[in-house]
């Protein structure tokens, strides 16, 4: 009979940020840089974007959250895209770079903006 306790073979360290996949919450308050407006944790929801302009900073690199980035570029609202569930999702685009990165819309998002965002881009006509 075979046993079950065979030892496994030992693998060399790997950084937490290698294992990493998915998103890591950030949930800190934050001055936005393009219009200053403050923007505050709404209902512990992390904060990626601001609620005002809906612009973004270009911090994370290969996981949402794990603000690795060297760019630190402004990121602008491209566009919006149905998300799942019937959510929107804010494309923006590094305008330092160019790197394009989807972000969920937030409840307290400026509704205003979403629309005209929406508007621009006719396939999402409802």
């Amino acid at each position: 009979m075979a046993s079950r306790n065979k030892k496994r073979p030992s693998h060399p360290p790997v950084e937490q940020s290698q294992l990493r996949k998915r998103l890591i919450a950030r949930k800190d308050p934050f001055v936005c840089t393009h219009c200053q407006t403050e923007n505050l944790v709404l209902s512990g929801k992390p904060l990626n974007h601001c609620a005002q302009c809906l612009y973004s900073l270009h911090v994370d690199d290969q996981v949402p959250g794990d603000r690795l980035s060297t760019c630190q570029g402004l990121m602008k609202p491209a566009t919006v895209c149905l998300g799942r569930k019937s959510s929107y999702i804010i494309v923006h685009q590094c305008v330092q770079c160019g790197k394009v990165i989807p972000n969920q819309a937030a409840p307290n998002d400026n509704i205003d903006l979403l629309i005209s965002l929406v508007n621009a881009n006719p396939k999402l006509a409802i």
